[in-house]
């Protein structure tokens, strides 16, 4: 992964317990839009963080660095939940990282419009 390559020096040597998660853990808030982000709760936002990953990953969380992983079909799954929340990927393409998940106060009327 070229992006990932620019954070090498900063990640030398930082303990094996660093890297727990799958890669795609790291990256999946990248296809939640702050619109949407900001309307959730805290839980309910951690919980299409999952989603998403488990749109993306299915069983196997290393999966998707195999050269044969499916990414329109990932790409798929991920539009088919988005549409859930009443989101795109148009609606995502070239935004600005989220900042991590804080509580809104807009409640569960919310999701899932």
């Amino acid at each position: 992964m070229q992006w990932a390559a620019q954070y090498d020096a900063e990640l030398d040597g930082l303990p094996t317990f660093f890297y727990h998660e799958s890669p795609i853990w790291y990256i999946s808030s990248l296809l939640v839009p702050e619109f949407l982000r900001t309307r959730l709760h805290a839980y309910e936002y951690q919980d299409l963080l999952s989603e998403l990953q488990h749109a993306i990953e299915g069983s196997d969380p290393f999966g998707v660095t195999d050269d044969s992983y499916d990414w329109d079909r990932a790409k798929e799954r991920i539009e088919a939940l988005l549409r859930e929340y009443g989101v795109t990927l148009a609606d995502v393409e070239d935004y600005p990282v989220p900042p991590p998940a804080a509580s809104s106060e807009s409640g569960d009327a919310n999701r899932r419009e």
